[in-house]
């Protein structure tokens, strides 16, 4: 058994040239047997900056609060240690990120097309062996999700109503084979793994949008990131839409090949004839890679 934790993320303004606002969903995806030692390897990482035992380890803190006070060299120790500290307990990840600047839907239509991948993603990475383990394959799934923004009555409801065609039915790639039961929520204050996954969400976005703060996260996020058989992240762990953005695979994450998840195609990247194809759209002052 394997739990699943989902959280969302956005960035408004991307420093990246050419992209509009990003909006993002992701997991997590914990094994059985790392559940309590992920939670134990957070707590020993917030008691060591000496952060209150109730500090939610998020991307973006709020503002005044202890973690948001530190300097800038523990944050960057905190996310990495975190990252690391996943990685280190056979823990996945998969994260899709839209960009409305090249393909301007509302976000909440982007939401169900976006949740349908998601899930897709997540039952693929079920499928998958662990790290230590590749024999260890076809495991069964929960979907813990960060309740939905806002706290509003009928929020949670109206979220879960939207996900359970999913874990029914299934979508038009992935049956409803391994994930276990409908997609449930929780406070990300009281369960320390949803955190792990804002983290991931938000770096993830962050580092697509040229966010200085995350772009030393992406080779942490890149292994992170569930891959296929060949060890190809792109499409597969983290997807960009639209199809445009799929150069960005090779500038961001240092991936070297774009491997279509659900058709038997694909090819090296950069490729030449899409946008992104001579460098990665960020200012060279910035220490961004070029071609």
């Amino acid at each position: 058994m394997r739990l699943a934790l989902v959280d969302e993320s956005r960035q408004a303004n991307p420093r990246r040239a050419g992209l509009g606002e990003l909006v993002a969903i992701g997991a997590v995806i914990i094994p059985e047997g790392s559940i309590v030692p992920i939670a134990d390897d957070l707590a020993r990482i917030r008691a060591e900056l000496e952060l209150p035992a109730d500090e939610e380890l998020k991307w973006k803190p709020a503002n005044g609060s202890p973690l948001a006070r530190l300097d800038r060299e523990r944050t960057s120790m905190l996310r990495r240690r975190m990252l690391q500290a996943a990685i280190d307990r056979d823990c996945d990840s998969v994260v899709v990120v839209w960009d409305r600047g090249s393909l301007p839907w509302e976000p909440q239509d982007i939401t169900s097309t976006i949740l349908e991948w998601l899930y897709e993603r997540i039952d693929w990475c079920l499928g998958g062996p662990l790290r230590s383990n590749p024999s260890y394959r076809n495991d069964r799934g929960i979907i813990i999700a960060d309740k939905p923004s806002g706290g509003r009555t009928g929020d949670d409801t109206k979220w879960l109503e939207g996900t359970l065609e999913l874990t029914t039915l299934g979508t038009q790639y992935v049956g409803p084979r391994r994930v276990v039961l409908p997609m449930l929520t929780a406070h990300s204050h009281l369960v320390p793994h949803v955190q792990l996954a804002d983290l991931v969400v938000g770096a993830t976005t962050a580092a697509v949008a040229g966010r200085p703060s995350a772009l030393p996260l992406t080779r942490l996020l890149q292994q992170l990131a569930d891959a296929d058989a060949n060890g190809v992240v792109a499409d597969r762990g983290i997807k960009l839409w639209p199809p445009a953005l799929k150069n960005l695979h090779h500038w961001v994450f240092g991936e070297r090949r774009y491997q279509d998840a659900t058709q038997d195609r694909g090819f090296e990247l950069p490729d030449p004839d899409l946008p992104y194809a001579n460098d990665d759209g960020l200012p060279v002052t910035e220490g961004s890679r070029r071609g």
